[in-house]
């Protein structure tokens, strides 16, 4: 049991490490959108690649991880953004 939901675990992070990923790329020199749809385009075409060659499993926990990394990344990427200028303040008063 361990060891299939350690199989588990580690397939579910690559997708969304993968999506996030994909995200942070197409962001920097697009929008938000453009980014967020091509983690979708991307996420249901190698869904769709699994099904049809037969070489892995098609499944929506998958496809649902991908776009979930994406959207973590969004997240962290905006926090940062929001908390970066009192960092900066911050050092600027201490020093």
């Amino acid at each position: 049991m361990y060891k299939l939901l350690s199989k588990f675990a580690s397939d579910k992070l690559l997708h969304a490490f993968g999506g996030a990923v994909i995200f942070l790329l197409m962001y920097q020199p697009f929008s938000f959108v453009v980014a967020l749809a091509t983690v979708i385009v991307i996420a249901a075409l190698k869904e769709i690649i699994d099904k049809l060659s037969g070489k892995g499993q098609c499944e929506w926990y998958d496809f649902t991880f991908t776009v979930s990394g994406a959207l973590i990344a969004f997240c962290v990427k905006t926090l940062v953004q929001l908390i970066y200028p009192f960092v900066y303040i911050v050092n600027y008063l201490v020093n």
